[in-house]
């Protein structure tokens, strides 16, 4: 509230501001007590580090990352899921507390990625080197899953869902003919889009690595933050 008072100054008319009062306002949010909804994952999985209200023509449901759970996947150790929990039709009346173990496998289904090795024991041309390379009778390791964060966060766009995984690593192999192959593992970082109704990957992107230059930040760990705008741009 601001109190102004007229006054006269060698004959000329001002405005004195005597008074401002400045009042902050903020809002609040109560925590239901009676009746709320709980959910519970299986214990060390960090579950509840993101949540999402996934709501589209298909489905309604709540997504919730777990980053250090464990999943079905081939030969990674705690990759981390997203899980898809059932919402109560009405919570006026209390709702037991529900334990929430249906991981929405679409976002990464596939364990960790090896070039190829046709029948003759050679491996698959690397896009970024145009070198081939038989490692331990496989084709060597181009990614790292393990404790790679899938689930950090998290976001629905209505007709689509995207978790993000912010430690996943690219593998980085060094060629050298006095030696070795030797590797490095920069945390670059990805996302991964699912459709509406969550069965499908629809997308995997990593936005610093590029076919052409390799990696454009060594250490980006994209993927930390995300958001979805009115147009759904990620």
């Amino acid at each position: 509230m601001t109190l102004l008072k007229p006054a006269r100054t060698s004959g000329r008319g001002t405005l004195l501001v005597l008074l401002s009062l400045l009042f902050c306002i903020g809002n609040a949010f109560n925590i239901d007590t009676k009746t709320p909804y709980v959910v519970r994952g299986n214990g060390g999985e960090r579950f509840g580090f993101s949540v999402a209200l996934h709501k589209s023509e298909e489905l309604k449901t709540l997504l919730v990352g777990a980053p250090t759970a464990r999943t079905l996947q081939s030969e990674v150790e705690s990759g981390g899921a997203v899980y898809q929990c059932d919402i109560p039709a009405s919570l006026e009346t209390p709702v037991a507390t529900t334990i929430c173990n249906n991981q929405v496998r679409s976002f990464d289904r596939t364990g960790n990625k090896f070039l190829d090795i046709d029948e003759e024991g050679n491996a698959e041309i690397d896009p970024i080197t145009g070198t081939y390379f038989n490692y331990n009778g496989r084709g060597y390791q181009q990614e790292n899953k393990t404790d790679q964060w899938l689930g950090v966060t998290l976001r629905s766009g209505g007709e689509f869902a995207v978790a993000c995984a912010h430690k996943y690593v690219q593998m980085t192999w060094k060629f050298s003919s006095s030696g070795p192959a030797t590797y490095d593992t920069p945390p670059i970082g990805k996302c991964s889009v699912v459709s509406a109704d969550l069965s499908t990957q629809v997308e995997e992107f990593q936005p610093c690595y590029t076919k052409t230059t390799g990696y454009e930040h060594s250490s980006c760990l994209a993927g930390m933050s995300l958001s979805v705008s009115e147009d759904s741009l990620l």
